[in-house]
């Protein structure tokens, strides 16, 4: 195993995840005692099959989810589990998906209208 400090955020918290569904991904909030506001991207092999696929999801809910992580609560650390390849998904929805289940979670440090 990896030494505690270089070990993932939620092997470190023993503590259960709020966890959040979609059509598209599902999404496991921790909070984390440090303030850091840390996030992490699972696309399984179920998922997309290529390497290629995989990386370009990434790429999408990175993009996704940089207008939201200034906005979080300190503390919070956040898994998304992608359903789907998203490559081909309007940006639209996945930010509005987003935005509806970081409004429902209150981690969001504003009122931004989703």
């Amino acid at each position: 195993m990896l030494k505690k400090t270089n070990r993932p955020f939620y092997l470190n918290n023993k503590e259960k995840a709020e966890i959040f569904d979609t059509s598209l991904f599902r999404i496991k909030i921790y909070l984390n005692k440090e303030g850091n506001k840390d996030h992490m991207f699972v696309i399984s092999k179920k998922t997309a099959q290529r390497a290629v696929d995989r990386n370009k999801t990434k790429r999408v809910l990175k993009k996704a989810i940089k207008s939201f992580i200034k906005n979080f609560k300190p503390g919070i650390s956040i898994i998304v589990i992608a359903k789907t390849i998203l490559e081909f998904k309007d940006e639209e929805d996945i930010l509005l998906q987003m935005g509806k289940i970081f409004k429902k979670a209150g981690i969001l440090n504003e009122n931004i209208n989703y």
